[in-house]
């Protein structure tokens, strides 16, 4: 199983995606895909994990533009629409895509948001490091980062 680059073909990994996160980055998804990546896990005919990794602002992060703006400076990299298919789950596979993440990328930073609370855990036992909850009116989210 490897990391593998299908931002060429970023269909296979959309179509995998919950209908709402669709909606959000499929419209806007020729703006960004200047400056993002679509990697997966890739085993076989199945995909069991992926996620698109941002160098620059991604969609829905209007509301955190400053926090945004800071990681972006100091190089770090966005983390976004990590997704696990439903038939993948509990083998380890969002693990795995982070680890590998990390080990393609050695010398790269990582910053992510998240409104699940319960993926804390998660997130915490992959290297990433709870900093804060950034709110916004009604949004809150947690700030993650990994330091290479």
């Amino acid at each position: 199983m490897k990391l593998i680059n299908i931002t060429e073909h970023p269909h296979l990994f959309f179509d995998l995606l919950p209908k709402d996160w669709q909606e959000t980055l499929l419209p806007e998804w020729s703006f960004y895909k200047n400056y993002a990546q679509v990697l997966v896990l890739h085993q076989g005919d199945d995909i069991c994990a992926g996620g698109i990794i941002f160098e620059s602002f991604a969609p829905g992060m209007e509301a955190f533009e400053v926090t945004a703006e800071e990681w972006f400076v100091k190089g770090y990299k966005y983390v976004g629409y990590v997704w696990v298919p439903e038939k993948q789950r509990g083998k380890g596979y969002g693990s795995l895509w982070l680890k590998t993440l990390i080990q393609q990328f050695p010398k790269s930073g990582f910053w992510l948001t998240t409104e699940e609370k319960e993926l804390r855990k998660f997130y915490e036992h992959n290297q990433f490091s709870y900093l804060e909850s950034l709110k916004i009116d009604t949004l809150e989210e947690e700030l993650f980062v990994y330091h290479p």
